[in-house]
């Protein structure tokens, strides 16, 4: 009889290599990473040969403070608490600088009226100081 190539007891089909379904996951058939292994831990953030660390896109930053700090809590400005309002939390991260660092203290959690204002205001500073081209 054919033996089960993870738990080594008998698997009773000629046709399968496995004893159970468990048997089948845990060893992880599907994929091909060996017994054990597991890829996404050691790919996480700066371990992975695409991290462009402070290059990243705009959306790609947003989403890093969004995984790593979560929802703002509450406006740095007019001080409301965030809550969820049809499906989407009313805080919003939002850079204090305009350079968009991995860095939490360039970001404050701000609701959308807020944010619009500062960007507003950070845009022009920009071209104020000649920083945008046309």
């Amino acid at each position: 009889m054919k033996k089960c190539l993870n738990c080594s007891s008998e698997v009773l089909r000629k046709v399968c290599r496995f004893c159970s379904r468990k048997c089948y996951v845990e060893y992880g058939c599907g994929s091909h990473f060996k017994k054990g292994h597991k890829p996404f831990l050691k790919q996480h953030g700066d371990r992975n040969n695409q991290w462009k660390g402070n290059d990243a896109s705009y959306g790609a930053i947003h989403h890093w403070v969004r995984n790593n700090y979560g929802h703002a809590e509450k406006c740095a400005y007019c001080l409301i608490v965030g809550t969820e309002k049809t499906g989407r939390w009313n805080i919003e991260w939002a850079n204090k600088t305009g350079k968009y660092l991995r860095d939490i203290n360039d970001w404050v959690g701000l609701c959308g009226s807020c944010h619009r204002k500062q960007e507003k205001t950070i845009v022009s500073k920009r071209f104020s100081h000649g920083c945008v081209e046309n």
